[in-house]
C-alpha cells in the first residue's frame, strides 16, 4: 500500500505472465475517494508490469479485455513493455485511469510501448465529467486505434483526457506520439482532450483505409490554461500514408481545435520522412474553424516544404490535391470597416468555402514571422468561373488597426483545405462608434450628454469626433487612442 497523505494506492505486481484476459462483461473499479475532498475520486489500484516477459509468446500486456460492455475505472497501469491496456471487444468504457504514469499522475511510470491499444469499436475513453478523464502519458504511443481486419476499429470516442501531460495538465510527461489512428481506423471522434508535450506528434492519422475520423475542440500544444506553450515536438496533427476525408475542426466555429506552439507544423497533411516514409496523405482532409498559431507554419500540404505555390486550374496532385490557397492583395477601409481584396482559385466552376482568421498586431511575432494567437472571424463562399478564379472583395466587421488577416480555402466538393493565405494588414482603419447613448430627456437650458465606445485600438491615433447637437456642431479631439468617450452640450433657453 502506498500513501502520500491524501490518497492511498494498492499496488499489484504482475508476475512473469500476463493477467488472465477479461472474457465476460464486468466492471472493474479501483477508484478511491480523495481524502478531504468529498466526491473526488482517483485511481487506487496500480498494476505494475515490471516482471512481465515475452517468453513463450506471452505478450507484455497489463490488462487485455476481449469482452464487450465492460467498464474499467480507477486503474494505474505502468511498466508494461508492450501495452498497458488493450481493448479487443466493443462498447467498453475506460475512465479515471492513469496509463503510463506513476501512481499520482505526476511523472513517468516506467517503460511502456502503448498506454491504450484499441482494436475494437464503439468504445468510450474518458468522459465529460472531471472524474471521467484518463491521463495517458509516458508511453511510446499514448493511444493506438487500429485493426488489421477489414471490419476496422470504428466509432470509438476519445473525450476529455490528458495525453502527454501530467494529471494537472501543466507540464509534460511525453508520449512519443499522443494518439495514433492507423490501419482501418474509421469514424472515430477525438474530442475535448488536452494533447500536449509529446515528443513528436500530438495526433497522427495514417493509412489508405483510415478515414472519416473527426478531431474536435482539443487543445493541442498548450497547457490546460490554453495560454502557456506546451508544444508537441513535431506537429500538432500529422496526416500521411494515404489517410483521407478526415476532419480537423468543422464549419461550426465552436468545434474548432486550439493548436499552438508545436515544433514544426500546426497541421501537416503530407509526409515527414524524418519520422515515417510511407507515402503522402490522401485528399478530402478538412481543416476548419481552428485556431492554429505559434508554429513555423500553420498548415502545410506536402513534404515539409513550406508554402505550396498555386497553379492554374489547380491541376496539380498531392495531399489534399494541393488545394490552391487564397491570395490577398490588401485591406482598405470603407465606413470604418476593413474591405479585404484578393483572389481565390481552384478547379473551374467549383464552390470554395473561405474561412477568415485574424491576429492582433501585438500577437504577431515579427522576428519569426508567425502569429502567436489566431482568432476565427467569419466565413464566406465564392463560386469559381470557367478559368478557376473568383474575386474575394469581402467587407469584414470592425477590426483594430494593425490586425493581420488570413484566409483558407476549402473545395466544397472534395473537402480539400488549403494552406493559409498570405497576410493582409489592416492599417489605418477609421474608428467606429458603438453603444452610443444620449441623455433621454433634455430641457431648455440643461446639459445633454452623449457617451459611447470607440472601436480603434491603436494608441497612437488622434481621434476627432464631430457631434451635431441640432442647434450647432462641435468637434472633440482625443490626442491618444481610447475606447470610450463622453461629451456634454448645453442647450440655450
Amino acid at each position: 500500500m502506498f500513501s502520500n497523505g491524501t490518497r492511498q494506492v494498492k499496488t499489484i505486481e504482475i508476475g512473469f505472465s500476463p493477467l488472465p484476459k477479461i472474457t465476460d462483461s464486468v466492471t472493474i473499479d479501483g477508484s478511491r475517494q480523495l481524502q478531504f475532498v468529498p466526491g473526488r475520486f482517483f485511481p487506487g489500484i496500480e498494476l505494475d508490469g515490471s516482471n512481465l516477459n515475452s517468453v513463450n509468446g506471452n505478450a507484455d500486456i497489463g490488462l487485455e479485455v476481449t469482452a464487450s460492455q465492460c467498464v474499467i475505472r480507477g486503474l494505474i497501469i505502468n511498466h508494461c513493455s508492450d501495452r498497458g491496456l488493450r481493448l479487443v471487444g466493443n462498447n467498453n468504457t475506460v475512465q479515471n485511469c492513469y496509463l503510463g504514469t506513476n501512481s499520482d499522475g505526476s511523472a513517468d511510470g516506467g517503460s511502456q510501448f502503448t498506454g491504450l491499444s484499441i482494436f475494437g469499436s464503439n468504445n468510450i475513453i474518458g468522459g465529460t465529467a472531471l472524474g471521467d478523464r484518463n491521463v495517458i502519458s509516458g508511453n511510446a504511443l499514448g493511444i493506438s486505434i487500429a485493426n488489421g481486419l477489414a471490419v476496422g476499429s470504428t466509432g470509438n470516442v476519445i473525450i476529455g483526457n490528458r495525453i502527454g501531460t501530467n494529471a494537472a495538465g501543466n507540464s509534460a510527461i511525453p508520449n512519443n506520439i499522443g494518439i495514433s489512428l492507423e490501419t482501418n481506423a474509421r469514424n472515430n471522434v477525438i474530442q475535448d482532450n488536452l494533447i500536449s508535450g509529446n515528443v513528436k506528434n500530438g495526433i497522427r492519422i495514417a493509412g489508405a483505409n483510415t478515414s472519416n475520423n473527426t478531431v474536435l475542440r482539443n487543445t493541442i500544444g498548450l497547457a490546460l490554461d490554453k495560454v502557456t506553450p506546451l508544444g508537441n515536438g513535431k506537429h500538432g496533427v500529422f496526416i500521411d500514408q494515404g489517410a483521407h476525408d478526415n476532419g480537423i475542426g468543422s464549419s461550426i466555429a465552436a468545434d474548432g481545435n486550439i493548436i499552438g506552439f508545436n515544433g514544426q507544423r500546426g497541421v501537416l497533411i503530407g509526409t515527414d520522412i524524418s519520422q515515417f516514409n510511407f507515402g503522402q496523405a490522401g485528399a478530402g482532409n478538412r481543416v476548419l474553424g481552428n485556431q492554429i498559431f505559434g508554429s513555423p507554419l500553420g498548415i502545410d500540404l506536402g513534404p515539409l516544404d513550406g508554402n505550396t505555390p498555386n497553379d492554374a486550374f489547380d491541376a496539380d496532385t498531392g495531399p489534399n490535391n494541393l488545394q490552391n490557397s487564397p491570395f490577398l492583395t490588401g485591406a482598405a477601409s470603407t465606413n470604418g470597416q476593413p474591405f479585404v481584396t484578393g483572389t481565390v482559385s481552384g478547379v473551374p466552376n467549383r464552390t470554395i468555402f473561405l474561412e477568415i482568421y485574424t491576429c492582433a498586431a501585438n500577437k504577431f511575432d515579427l522576428v519569426n514571422n508567425r502569429p502567436t494567437e489566431m482568432k476565427f472571424l467569419t466565413s464566406a463562399q465564392r463560386v469559381l468561373d470557367a478559368n478557376g478564379t473568383a474575386a474575394v472583395n469581402l467587407q469584414l466587421s470592425a477590426l483594430a488597426d494593425g490586425t493581420f488577416i488570413f484566409f483558407t480555402a476549402t473545395d466544397e466538393l472534395t473537402g480539400d483545405t488549403s494552406e493559409y493565405s498570405n497576410a493582409a494588414f489592416a492599417n489605418n482603419i477609421a474608428p467606429t462608434i458603438q453603444n452610443d447613448v444620449l441623455t433621454p430627456v433634455i430641457d431648455e437650458g440643461s446639459f445633454a450628454t452623449l457617451s459611447g465606445n470607440v472601436v480603434d485600438a491603436n494608441a497612437g491615433d488622434t481621434l476627432r469626433l464631430l457631434v451635431n447637437w441640432g442647434d450647432g456642431s462641435e468637434w472633440k479631439t482625443y490626442n491618444t487612442g481610447r475606447d470610450t468617450f463622453s461629451v456634454h452640450h448645453k442647450y440655450k433657453d
